[in-house]
């Protein structure tokens, strides 16, 4: 797995004052970067859909679907940095302090179409 990557820095740590401050930075080098660590599968989801197709004449049907999925497995991996107010990020003596990051995609669908 590979993706386009270009960085923007908006704050960088600055280990000798230990604070953050803004910056200018971008790398935009466009370059093919590996992700294959940072993409997790299987995605485990429970999937409850339903439709009605209308007659409409001849060939031509209406048709109208819900479906309900129900995500089961975190989609997200890696780490997020905590902030204070104002997106300034929390410092321990150690660094940045961080979390898991965490997402479960659950979603509900309307489908409407026309065929012909």
């Amino acid at each position: 797995a590979k993706a386009d990557d270009v960085d923007q820095f908006l704050r960088e740590y600055n280990k000798d004052d230990q604070c953050w401050e803004d910056s200018e930075r971008v790398d935009d080098k466009n370059q093919q970067v590996v992700v294959k660590k940072d993409i997790i599968t299987p995605r485990v989801s429970l999937i409850i859909a339903g439709g009605i197709e209308y007659n409409v004449s001849g060939s031509t049907s209406i048709i109208v679907g819900l479906t309900f999925d129900n995500g089961f497995t975190n989609t997200l991996k890696g780490d997020g940095v905590e902030e204070k107010s104002e997106g300034i990020p929390l410092i321990s003596p150690e660094g940045p302090v961080t979390y898991d990051l965490k997402a479960y995609s659950n979603f509900l669908a309307l489908t409407v179409g026309l065929l012909f």
